[in-house]
């Protein structure tokens, strides 16, 4: 293939909404080593392009975590430079591969002196994960969680992208947080959400029980205590929180196979819908801009059925099913 052609192909795919079967094909070519000079050098001018603070110590850490992840993917990538590829995938927030989010998710920690476990939960199932100290958590689809084989420290830290619930085990000497791109999430010993999909724009924590401090990450740090049945939620973009009381019972329901919103927007429903069958929505999010919707779903309900509830109380909301790809218009 074209140098030139390769360049475009890239760019293309970092700069546009392409379809799911697309981008896993894309995937799928990028870390084979055919071309690799080619695609080293279209990346080094994404790299270019785009801040980073991503230095060699960071990348070090990187490779250090990945000798330490029985993970076949990882074998794969180091075919095509790592360095390249991590900080695009990690700057640009697009989820390539389980390795590239292990980037993403642990560029400001070290990782040297730990073994790392990854659980990556598919589109269109769920898992429960039971960690070294006992807390149980629940991974919803579109999902990773790392973290560590054995806690050290005084700090039981885990790093999740997407959607996880977790049963806490009361440790007083032991703080536990759960890292997210732009948030830490500290709890003693509690019970609570935390949605943190990269692919959405806001992050948001729901107690359940206990107590939980929300901090951010980055620049001047802002934080939030949350009592039961509170949810914190925060801008990406405008790096501001809100709170809000909510049924949080109700927010750790898709545990079991439900899918419940409280005044959410179109694009949020749509997401978890994506999620969970495994599908490709496609819609025009100016038509339904400003507009929430409170409704619930059923484990046993197909998403024939999900989409024709929503075509009864949406105005103007038709759809059409062509393989797995969904036309709202």
């Amino acid at each position: 293939m074209h140098a030139k052609h390769i360049n475009l192909l890239i760019k293309n795919f970092f700069e546009k909404s392409l379809p799911k079967e697309i981008q896993k094909k894309f995937r799928q070519w990028l870390v084979t080593p055919d071309n690799a000079e080619e695609k080293e050098s279209a990346l080094l001018n994404l790299w270019n392009s785009i801040p980073s603070q991503a230095d060699e110590s960071t990348i070090e850490d990187l490779q250090l975590l990945h000798q330490k992840i029985d993970n076949s993917v990882t074998s794969k990538l180091k075919k095509v430079s790592i360095r390249y590829i991590v900080r695009i995938a990690a700057m640009i927030a697009i989820p390539l591969t389980c390795s590239f989010l292990t980037y993403f998710l642990t560029q400001e920690n070290s990782v040297k002196n730990v073994n790392m476990a990854e659980c990556f939960v598919p589109y269109g199932e769920k898992r429960l994960v039971t960690l070294p100290d006992s807390s149980r958590v629940w991974i919803n689809s579109g999902s990773i969680l790392i973290y560590p084989e054995k806690f050290i420290g005084d700090t039981r830290m885990v790093y999740l992208s997407g959607e996880a619930n977790f049963s806490v085990t009361k440790n007083p000497d032991k703080r536990f947080v759960v890292s997210t791109n732009n948030l830490n999430i500290e709890a003693l010993g509690t019970v609570f959400n935390v949605q943190a999909y990269i692919d959405l724009p806001k992050i948001t924590a729901t107690l359940e029980e206990g107590k939980i401090k929300v901090e951010t990450k980055k620049g001047a740090k802002h934080s939030l205590i949350l009592i039961p049945n509170e949810q914190a939620i925060y801008d990406n973009k405008n790096q501001r929180f809100t709170k809000k009381v909510i049924d949080a019972k109700r927010v750790a329901l898709w545990k079991d196979g439900y899918l419940i919103f409280q005044e959410a927007s179109l694009g949020d429903i749509l997401h978890a819908i994506e999620k969970r069958y495994d599908v490709t929505v496609q819609f025009d999010s100016g038509k339904y801009e400003g507009s929430t919707f409170t409704v619930r779903f059923f484990p046993e309900e197909t998403l024939p059925e999900i989409l024709d509830i929503l075509k009864r109380f949406i105005r103007d909301f038709n759809y059409t099913i062509k393989e797995n790809t969904i036309y709202i218009y």
